[in-house]
């Protein structure tokens, strides 16, 4: 129970002494944003891991998972330097760019696309589509689910976020 309970904090945000609609607005410009290229970038390295053979992809993708057992307050420092170099400090964007490298998101629609039938694929490409076109037209109209699971997911990270607005800003 607080020592010296009161309205003050009410007070300030409903009188307009308080920034509320700028912070309110702020926070969706973050949220909105930082989950549409989350999902754009997220399902196209995803699928790239699901479908495309590469030299060296089970490694890569290995090295990714272990990502995921760190704990990302160890990634603050790198992160926080690497934003004050490019110039980017006390900025929207600066909230916003070290949470598109979301590990977990690539992770999730990999596994959602391997669920995916290949036959689909092949399909489109008899039809004379090219690996974008497929992509784009049979994979993601059929990804709707995961991709709406995983927006829900990455725009709640995004505006539950509290220790990197604080240090950045």
């Amino acid at each position: 129970i607080p020592a010296d309970p009161g309205l003050e904090n009410y007070q300030a945000l409903f009188s307009g002494s308080a920034d509320f609609l700028l912070w309110f607005r702020n926070s969706a410009i973050v949220s909105i944003v930082g989950t549409a290229l989350t999902l754009a970038i997220t399902s196209l390295s995803a699928y790239a891991f699901a479908r495309i053979d590469f030299r060296f992809k089970g490694l890569l993708f290995g090295l990714l998972i272990t990502t995921l057992v760190l704990p990302s307050v160890m990634f603050l420092v790198p992160q926080y330097k690497l934003i004050a170099e490019i110039g980017l400090y006390d900025s929207l964007p600066a909230l916003v760019l070290p949470g598109l490298a979301g590990v977990f998101g690539v992770f999730f629609m990999r596994q959602f696309f391997l669920t995916i039938p290949v036959e689909l694929e092949e399909a489109a490409y008899v039809d004379g589509a090219n690996r974008w076109r497929t992509f784009r037209s049979v994979v993601l109209p059929l990804a709707g689910p995961a991709l709406a699971t995983l927006a829900v997911i990455t725009f709640l990270a995004f505006w539950n976020d509290y220790l990197w607005p604080t240090i950045i800003c």
